[in-house]
């Protein structure tokens, strides 16, 4: 950042208070609740269970610029810069950003002129920092990470990954500070409606009824967004919920024989060919994940302390660290250490809808991330704000610190979801 450049955003203007209620207590749930509180609304947040109690605290937590949609670029480079000036925005202590980077490695299957337009265009759109890399250039930044069969990279060190466990317990009390009502273990249970619009939700809490009016409603409930927009009287959203398995791999420092621990703290999130990947955690072990088949399941009913069979520890986990050792040799020869599960929020082109509902008229949608919601969190919350102050869907809003205009269309209701989709989905 620029010496005298801004550090905090200024708010969206607010000329019209709204009652606004945020359905929804994970990341993007409490900075949509923040971000509306700092511009003058009056907001209440609800959360069914525990604040971050959905896909929030299962999430590899990363964060990347590196999209292929030119409107998730820009909105990621925002969100970016909110989470380096984190402390100054929220008046928080402790900043959730750690950026080690992300490399992505890329073998004879895929097309350099391609990566590498795709290279010019984020930084056209200001995301100076990526790079292209030959294996040569991956050899000299990172000795410990094997390039045998690989092509070329991309690299952006501004990227990393996330506490969010800080963002979303930090998040909920800077609200807190600005007026916001935070109510947990409230599961939204009932609509009142007028015509097309939404006069109130109902909440069960403590086995009693209670009713919640608002000007406006917000449902950023993730993996339950589909289920939740068909309770309030909402359209049809084709969100699927995919199980997405987690492993970790101990790593301790006395062990490590090609890289230093220091190199293993700052070791980068790497994505190899196959898109398999692995980043180190703040505790000091191997976090690793891969895409892979999955069928749509209930979100009420799913068991994630179960792990399914096949995705056992000694089956998948075992399998993905093999993968993950074939460009981090440092993970060779180790054995995986547990498993976890969380959901993706699967929209059919991989884009979110930030967008009002076609049948609520005061109903906003900010679901369907496809397990980037964490990282857009920042974004997702300055768009539903800027759609809050005009009351109608945007075609275009405009970002803070010089970002400039990000074309909103990709995130429309009434977009063909199955057109177009972000290709760089892992």
């Amino acid at each position: 950042m620029k010496t005298g450049e801004m550090v905090v955003p200024p708010p969206v203007g607010c000329t019209d208070k709204k009652r606004v209620v945020v359905i929804g207590g994970g990341v993007s749930g409490v900075l949509t609740a923040f971000e509306l509180a700092r511009s003058g609304h009056s907001v209440t947040l609800v959360e069914m269970g525990g604040l971050g109690n959905g896909s929030s605290q299962r999430s590899a937590a990363c964060i990347r610029q590196q999209f292929d949609t030119l409107a998730t670029v820009r909105g990621m480079v925002f969100a970016t810069r909110f989470f380096e000036n984190w402390s100054a925005i929220t008046k928080m202590g402790d900043n959730p950003l750690v950026q080690n980077g992300y490399l992505f490695l890329y073998d004879w299957r895929q097309d350099q002129k391609v990566i590498n337009r795709r290279v010019d265009m984020q930084r056209s759109v200001g995301l100076h920092d990526v790079e292209f890399l030959s294996p040569e250039q991956v050899d000299a930044k990172f000795p410990y990470v094997s390039t045998v069969g690989t092509i070329c990279a991309t690299w952006c060190p501004t990227d990393g990954f996330l506490l969010p466990n800080v963002v979303y317990n930090d998040g909920a009390e800077a609200a807190r500070k600005l007026g916001v009502e935070v109510l947990q273990h409230c599961r939204v249970v009932d609509v009142v409606t007028e015509g097309s619009k939404i006069s109130a939700v109902y909440v069960m809490k403590n086995g009693e009824k209670q009713m919640i009016p608002g000007d406006l409603f917000v449902n950023a409930t993730g993996a339950w967004g589909g289920k939740v927009s068909e309770l309030l009287g909402g359209m049809g959203l084709p969100i699927k919920a995919w199980r997405r398995y987690l492993y970790i791999v101990k790593m301790p420092s006395e062990t490590l024989k090609m890289m230093t621990s220091e190199d293993f703290k700052c070791c980068p999130m790497v994505i190899g060919p196959n898109g398999a990947y692995s980043h180190p955690t703040p505790s000091g072990e191997l976090m690793m994940g891969w895409l892979h088949h999955a069928e749509a399941e209930d979100p009420d009913t799913a068991d994630l302390e179960h792990l399914e069979f096949g995705f056992s520890i000694n089956g998948y986990g075992e399998a993905m660290l093999r993968e993950v050792a074939r460009w981090l040799p440092e993970a060779a020869d180790r054995r995986v250490s547990s498993g976890s599960c969380g959901f993706y929020e699967m929209m059919p082109d991989h884009n979110p809808v930030i967008d009002f509902d076609v049948k609520k008229s005061n109903m906003v949608h900010a679901v369907g991330f496809s397990g980037h919601g964490l990282m857009h969190a920042p974004f997702t919350a300055r768009a539903v704000a800027e759609l809050v102050a005009s009351g109608k869907t945007l075609f275009h809003i405009s970002l803070p610190w010089d970002i400039g205009e990000v074309d909103m269309r990709v995130y429309h209701a009434t977009r063909d979801f199955y057109a177009n989709h972000e290709s760089m989905h892992i």
